[in-house]
């Protein structure tokens, strides 16, 4: 008798030893008994597989192989194998007896309370830590393979099993919906499978990980992330959109992160491993998973054009939790999970180059609170904010450098004011002048006995000098019109970590050099605008950059020894700046209110005072880059990562780009008639033009040979052939009456 049969297996028969009791359940694999093993004296469930799947012989030797590495896992929260063998024909599974009901039974119900969830998330996590660790995937982590015992442990299903369900490489792909294939018996659902799963890739652990978060959400939230009316649909959720914001009052925004992060379309971007996932959760388990109350907002100036804060986020809390236990160190990913977030700043406008001194007591920063932009300190915990630089011009650095930071041994803040790198006491005083004229960011060895920094010349020329400044030696220059920006130290002062750029400004990777000299290397390979590099550990450098799509910038964090980089912040939350104190464990970041309006200045005789400036309103909650047409306004905003085109006319404003498709690299240009928009998209490696109708339904790629950099520009005669718009841009002829002007890269 097999599970195919139309037949149960009566009670009393025996399968080896085994005596079957009664039948308990069946699915898409084949049918489940109630069974008892006389020689142990416990009862047990078998698992009899259906015949058609024991027919490929392939497959069941590749089943019976994962089927006995399941059985080497001994876990708490997989269910435990026991045995395997043959009966008549079909494999069999023995495994233990659980009393008590699926997750999918349990969501029946609705959504569990946060509490709950987290429980429930962090015993899958711990379990599917377990058997990565072992070389084991699932590939079918979803709501009917996870079962709540009468305790309220969790217990992982069908280790093994998913890759036997695979159809053959000549089948067609699973829907991913509910099928029934026989009478009773359902397959599970494709709205828990990973993009790369839906793409036919292989699989990893981090496959696995996205699966968890798409349980994790529902568990949260009571309904599927990713589910919709047919196959394709589902599928195309998965591959491009993101799930409904979680709104319920007890999910907290670190929860909401977690379940964010496990769910990025690209896996480098999720949890690297399920232990890192589990230990971030088991920190959310040991405190207040509610979400914090709302403040009202206090009125920010409009003249504000980025609000920004600054924060203060402690590995110490997080290390500690780690210290003494018997398990590997915990990653970058579940140290910033677990991290404490402590706001630092509630100034009035905007907080930026945020630095943290070597003992990790004190934050400089500059701050437009009072006017210009001044250096300000504050001490953490305690003491009021001060203004170093009084009645002082603009403290900002002219270019994309850090603009202030402490000497090494913090006893000093250096800045950039009046252009020229200056030294001022930490307890206050006259400035003074240190290094050369053209130096710029300075950064000192992690014992304090050297530093680095690089000059404002041809090549970017990077320096080695004495803590004093003294005996400087140029260990690096690039080729003129190259970039060497934010040079900072590795932990055991062996290396300079920097960011580097032929030609372009603003497509950085990072490298590093011996700090005694020698040849470069290169650690990133994806080109974008990297800034502030920030050694916590020997194996781990923190950065703020944008997402390929433009969106952000995030925090990011390279892998030294893989030379692979992956995106750690997860939310909403933009990333200005980033710095770490000498021993890594407190962090401080300038973070940024991604949101941004219009205002309306009226054109007068005279200089507009602030009463006269009014909100424009766009019924968007973001909106930014303006752009007049004849009788329209075109602007950019953003409903999910990447910003795209909108345009607002009688009042009513519509998404004519989707940024979610392809997000928007540069401002728009309206065309003098106002029937065309040109935008600059990310395609091929390269920027390239593309024309959008007014209305949107029609567009076109212009210009594929180029790679264009800046903001195109119409002719404002609207005739195409008129003269280049700078010596850097070319006029590009165009079939139709009008042409945007385009910069050309350098060569």
């Amino acid at each position: 008798m097999t599970a195919s049969s139309s037949l149960p297996i009566a009670p009393g028969t025996r399968i080896d030893h085994y005596e079957i009791l009664g039948w308990l359940g069946a699915g898409g694999m084949g049918v489940v008994y109630r069974a008892r093993d006389p020689r142990l004296g416990r009862e047990v469930a078998i698992k009899l597989i259906s015949e058609t799947l024991a027919a490929d012989a392939g497959r069941m030797q590749r089943f019976e192989q994962e089927a006995r590495a399941a059985g080497q896992l001994n876990h708490p929260n997989i269910v435990a194998v026991f045995d395997v063998g043959r009966h008549a024909g079909a494999p069999y599974i023995v495994s233990e007896l659980l009393e008590g009901e699926s997750l999918r039974s349990r969501l029946l119900g609705g959504p569990l309370p946060s509490r709950r969830a987290i429980d429930h998330a962090r015993q899958i996590a711990e379990g599917l830590a377990a058997a990565h660790e072992r070389n084991i995937v699932h590939r079918d982590v979803k709501p009917d393979n996870l079962f709540i015992t009468k305790d309220g442990r969790i217990k992982i299903l069908d280790f093994g099993i998913a890759k036997l369900t695979r159809p053959s490489d000549d089948a067609a792909r699973p829907t991913g919906l509910p099928t029934e294939t026989e009478v009773g018996l359902v397959v599970g659902t494709a709205g828990y499978m990973s993009p790369e799963q839906v793409r036919g890739e292989a699989v990893d652990p981090r496959s696995d990980i996205f699966s968890f978060g798409a349980v994790f959400y529902e568990m949260l939230s009571g309904r599927p992330a990713f589910t919709r009316d047919t196959a394709p649909e589902t599928m195309t959720a998965i591959l491009k959109e993101d799930p409904p914001p979680l709104r319920a009052a007890d999910v907290s925004p670190s929860l909401a992160r977690i379940v964010s992060r496990c769910l990025e379309k690209t896996r480098e971007m999720r949890f690297q491993s399920a232990r890192d996932l589990a230990f971030g959760l088991e920190m959310l388990s040991d405190t207040a998973a509610t979400a914090m109350p709302a403040v009202a907002p206090a009125p920010k100036r409009w003249r504000a054009a980025l609000a920004s804060a600054i924060v203060v986020l402690s590995l110490m809390v997080a290390l500690a939790g780690w210290l003494g236990r018997d398990r590997t160190a915990p990653s970058i990913d579940s140290l910033l999970a677990r991290a404490t977030f402590t706001p630092f700043t509630n100034f009035e406008g905007s907080e930026l180059d945020a630095a943290i001194s070597p003992d990790g007591r004190f934050v400089a920063f500059l701050s437009d609170r009072d006017g210009p932009f001044h250096v300000w300190l504050k001490q953490i915990g305690t003491g009021p904010f001060r203004d170093l630089t009084p009645g002082e011009d603009d403290q900002r650095d002219a270019g994309p450098n850090r603009g202030v930071g402490f000497s090494g041994d913090g006893s000093e803040i250096w800045g950039h004011g009046g252009n020229r790198l200056r030294l001022r006491p930490l307890t206050g005083g006259a400035p003074r002048a240190f290094l050369s004229e053209r130096a710029v960011n300075v950064a000192w060895s992690p014992d304090g006995t050297r530093l680095v920094y690089f000059t404002n010349e041809a090549g970017d020329p990077l320096f080695v000098a004495d803590g004093t400044g003294g005996n400087a030696r140029q260990i690096y220059i690039g080729k003129s019109g190259d970039h060497n920006h934010f040079p900072a130290w590795s932990p055991d002062g062996q290396w300079i970590y920097y960011t580097h750029a032929v030609q372009a400004v603003y497509e950085f990777d990072i490298w590093r050099i011996p700090s005694s000299g020698g040849t470069p290397e290169r650690l990133s390979e994806q080109s974008s605008d990297k800034r502030y590099l920030t050694p916590i550990d020997a194996g781990n450098v923190l950065f703020v950059a944008p997402g390929q799509d433009r969106s952000g910038p995030w925090l990011w964090a390279l892998d030294v020894k893989r030379r692979a980089t992956h995106r750690v912040s997860v939310g909403l939350e933009r990333y200005l700046s980033v710095a770490a104190s000498a021993d890594g464990r407190r962090l401080v970041a300038t973070v940024a209110n991604p949101t941004a309006a219009l205002w309306s200045v009226p054109i007068l005789d005279r200089p507009v005072e602030e009463r006269e400036v009014a909100p424009y309103p766009t019924g968007t909650a973001r909106a930014l880059a303006p752009r007049i047409g004849k009788d329209v306004l075109f602007f950019l905003s953003s409903s999910g990562p990447g910003d795209g085109l909108w345009r607002l006319q009688g009042g009513k404003a519509v998404e004519i780009w989707k940024g979610s498709d392809e997000a928007l690299i540069e401002s728009p240009a309206v065309s003098p008639l106002g029937d065309r928009v040109a935008v600059v998209l990310r395609r091929q490696g390269k920027l390239q033009l593309t024309l959008v109708s007014a209305d949107g339904a029609d567009h076109q790629s212009f210009a594929e040979s180029i790679d264009v950099r800046g903001t195109s520009a119409w002719s404002p005669d609207a005739k195409s052939g008129s003269r280049p718009v700078a010596s850097m841009r070319k006029v590009l002829d165009s079939s139709r009456s009008q042409s945007p002007a385009v910069r050309r890269s350098a060569s």
